[in-house]
């Protein structure tokens, strides 16, 4: 036997199927549905996530719902209640406001890395996110959320810090969560400011500046915290 015939004859990992493949598109197509209807305020904390009515709603089986709520699960967006099933996470106040102290820690070295990777066309691409977002106030709470979220992201890519990037999406979203399922309406001198916040970010990475960058980021972050500590102070937040 040839060498190239031993080696043919080797066990392989082998292509995945075409069902195979067929049910990681379905599975993803379930996790993103799901993921945008949680984020945009459709589902809400207070109805369990039935398996059969989003497998009805999307048109698809309930296998690739069932693993992509273990997706979202996994990534802090739902919850387990026992005996009651699966719902929306009920994020408190508190957990909020020490979401942003991490941000604290997280956001600026991604915005001084961002300062010096950055390129022309992604600061354009910024400025579009947060003109959208500045748009979207006062009346499209969810488009104003993922407005600023598409920011992050973009600011994520741009610093090649992959793992910090994800870690700040991910609290990103849950504290988004907390606002769209607790307020429905916010008050549009917040959402004006978080965008100013982040106009003076852009502004720092527009000159190249890590420093300023950074300083401008964790400003952003304390800046969130004294707002809504403010503004729910009437709530344990400690």
């Amino acid at each position: 036997m040839s060498n190239k015939d031993a080696l043919l004859s080797q066990p392989t990992l082998g292509r995945a199927s075409q069902n195979e493949r067929r049910g990681t598109r379905l599975r993803m197509v379930a996790y993103q549905a799901i993921k945008n209807a949680i984020l945009g305020g459709v589902l809400s904390p207070e109805l369990p996530l039935v398996e059969e009515r989003l497998a009805a709603e999307l048109g698809i089986s309930r296998t690739p719902i069932r693993e992509a709520l273990a997706i979202l699960e996994h990534e802090g967006l739902i919850e387990a209640v026992p005996y009651q099933g699966l719902f929306v996470k009920d994020i408190t106040v508190t957990e909020f406001l020490e979401m942003y102290e991490t941000c604290e820690l997280i956001e600026p070295e991604l915005a001084r890395r961002t300062a010096v990777n950055v390129t022309a066309r992604d600061i354009a691409e910024m400025q579009a996110m947060l003109d959208q977002a500045q748009q979207a106030i006062p009346n499209d709470v969810p488009g104003h959320l993922a407005a600023c979220r598409a920011f992050l992201e973009k600011l994520g890519e741009c610093s090649n810090q992959r793992h910090m990037s994800a870690v700040l999406m991910r609290i990103e979203e849950r504290s988004d969560l907390y606002l769209i399922s607790k307020w429905h309406s916010l008050p549009a001198e917040k959402m004006l400011a978080a965008v100013t916040d982040r106009r003076t970010i852009l502004d720092a990475i527009r000159l190249r500046d890590p420093d300023a960058a950074s300083r401008a980021s964790h400003d952003h972050a304390t800046a969130v915290r004294v707002r809504w500590r403010e503004l729910y102070k009437s709530e344990k937040t400690s």
